[in-house]
């Protein structure tokens, strides 16, 4: 196995910035661990960029890497300057927090592991596919445009019932075949490298903002998949137009967050009930005092910061909470309904919300701890153990997807990215039951979907 020296040194040197954080006092980490995170995430990007080929950055271990260590970058920044929200104890809880180099310490390892793992042992297998993967051949051009039509007509009913009962139809499992249906439109503009396909993937990420405003996540994650099919199929390269692109696309999310946050309520602006009418507004949202605190909140780095490493001082503090691997194998109990008995794991979320706040659960009330919490909660101090193994199931897993759309298997590249892309919520902390439940039924659109045209195909 031959190793880059430069990936090598990167190796070495986000090991001595794990231990760093170690060796220094918890005053010291609370006022300065952003500036370790940041070097986190400015050594993988330096890495990934010197391979040369982009698509490398759309792999889930560089992927959960780059989300962890930059929400934490901005997390933790927030926590140690005060731009944070005041209507909750966090601040209070963060300052009084006794063992943060160690739970730092953790989360830095952890990255440190996923990204070895991927230099050491996923790269290769993943360079050489790539490679492999071109345009759509002739006989699945037919395919492509069939599918798109059947995913887009499975959702128009989704959409209608988002546009005449409002937003919160896209808070739940109705968001499945709007964002498979945008998906699909996605993979045929990028394998048949459409012009101006730049233009729609705005608009349809817009759309699914406006038909699910209560659920933002799902409109900003499809960036992802498209970034990705961007990259593998058009072998874009890194260069100022793509640099300037990428800018553009950055301003244009921040004010796309924003704006379905004022339409969430931030700011008070009665005038806001929908995007539109919201854009008039950001500025004014911008120079509010409570703007970056409020902000931080809305790109979810405070809470996602807070709540993983509060779930380890938890951990820390009493180990009798350790589930011993319980919300993990939750998965296997996805449809076992607790009235034919109490033996049904609780989930992450519930565990660590009963415990942080009881009252709050009690209304229906959740907090998100993510992936690298969820596995110490299970494991304590041996977690990293648990989670190399995850990290080599979820590395097969997108051997297979890459598989998927090296081979042009059409029915199911829609469905397959839509896993792909809600990776991204399981690292930020959704549980894996979760995760689990929204593959099984995007699955099932694509069976459906195969279904359909193997109907028509006959008549």
């Amino acid at each position: 196995m031959l190793v880059k020296k430069s990936e090598l040194f990167s190796l070495i040197f986000l090991w001595f910035i794990s231990l760093t954080s170690f060796a220094l006092s918890n005053e010291l980490v609370k006022e300065y661990s952003y500036l370790l995170f940041l070097a986190c995430a400015t050594t993988v990007v330096i890495v990934i960029t010197l391979r040369g080929d982009l698509c490398h950055f759309m792999t889930p271990s560089i992927l959960a890497c780059l989300y962890i260590s930059v929400s934490f970058t901005l997390g933790a920044f927030a926590f140690s300057q005060g731009y944070v929200l005041r209507n909750t104890p966090n601040y209070e809880n963060f300052r009084s927090w006794e063992f943060i180099n160690i739970s730092t310490f953790y989360m830095l390892v952890m990255i440190t592991l996923l990204f070895s793992f991927n230099v050491l042992f996923e790269s290769p297998k993943i360079d050489s596919i790539l490679k492999r993967i071109r345009g759509p051949k002739l006989l699945y051009k037919h395919r492509l445009k069939s599918y798109l039509v059947i995913y887009c007509s499975l959702a128009l009913p989704f959409i209608f019932m988002a546009m005449i009962l409002g937003s919160e139809q896209g808070s739940g499992f109705e968001i499945i075949p709007k964002t498979i249906a945008c998906l699909a439109v996605v993979s045929y503009l990028a394998f048949n490298k459409v012009r101006y396909r730049g233009g729609v993937y705005i608009l349809l990420i817009m759309l699914l903002a406006f038909i699910s405003v209560d659920s933002k996540r799902e409109a900003v994650f499809l960036i992802f998949p498209m970034l990705f099919l961007e990259f593998a199929i058009s072998k874009q390269k890194l260069n100022t137009v793509l640099i300037f692109k990428v800018i553009v696309a950055l301003v244009f999310l921040g004010a796309l967050i924003i704006s379905m946050s004022l339409v969430r309520g931030y700011g008070n602006f009665e005038q806001v009930n929908s995007i539109i009418t919201a854009l008039p507004f950001i500025f004014s949202y911008m120079s509010s005092e409570s703007f970056l605190a409020a902000f931080f909140n809305n790109i979810e780095v405070n809470y996602t910061y807070y709540h993983s490493l509060q779930a380890v001082e938890y951990i820390i503090n009493d180990f009798s909470l350790v589930s011993a691997g319980s919300t993990i194998i939750k998965v296997l109990f996805v449809f076992y309904p607790r009235e034919l008995g109490d033996i049904k794991p609780s989930s992450i979320i519930d565990l660590y919300t009963t415990y942080h706040d009881p009252t709050f659960r009690a209304i229906g009330g959740s907090w998100p701890v993510n992936f690298f919490s969820e596995l110490f909660w299970n494991f304590g101090y041996v977690a990293p153990i648990f989670g190399v193994l995850l990290f080599g199931l979820i590395g097969k897993l997108y051997i297979a997807f890459l598989r998927i759309v090296e081979e042009q298997k059409v029915a199911l590249i829609a469905p397959t990215l839509f896993i792909y892309m809600n990776f991204l919520t399981y690292v930020r902390g959704s549980g894996l039951d979760m995760y689990f439940v929204f593959s099984l039924i995007s699955l099932f659109v694509c069976i459906l979907a195969y279904f359909i045209f193997y109907i028509l195909g006959k008549q």
